[in-house]
């Protein structure tokens, strides 16, 4: 029995999300209670909050409802193009195809990424033997 398993990887979106951190210094220094705020200001900010919170109330569902209206027509043959764009972009080998080898024995892996599908389908076969391709989807 081989101890490696080799896979085709697969990402809906082809870059990776980053998370994004706020630095320490920043976030002390925004909770700071004795930054100047008068008492005036707090009511200002209430009585501004209650409007902005009515006003959102009742017009964001009319400004979904138009919206929707007036995109629907669009927004499918829209997702339609990008997403054969993306597939275009991938086999033609800009966006590059990801195998991923893992070492059954100690779980570790190791990612090779190449342009060509030919030669990702092949760097598989070679691992796996002459079995099918598995491959992973991820959304992210």
């Amino acid at each position: 029995m081989a101890s490696e398993l080799a896979f085709l990887e697969v990402r809906l979106f082809p870059w990776r999300l980053r998370p994004r951190v706020m630095e320490a210094k920043k976030l002390r220094d925004g909770t700071d209670p004795f930054s100047g705020i008068a008492a005036f200001d707090d009511l200002a900010g209430v009585v501004f909050g209650l409007a902005l919170w009515i006003a959102v109330l009742i017009a964001a569902p009319l400004i979904v409802l138009v919206l929707a209206a007036l995109l629907f027509s669009i927004e499918l043959p829209l997702l339609i193009v990008i997403a054969l764009l993306l597939v275009i972009a991938r086999v033609i080998g800009v966006i590059p195809w990801v195998v991923g080898v893992v070492d059954q024995r100690t779980g570790l892996a190791r990612y090779e990424r190449t342009r060509s599908l030919f030669r990702a389908v092949r760097l598989v076969h070679e691992v796996n033997g002459e079995h099918g391709v598995p491959v992973r989807w991820h959304w992210w």
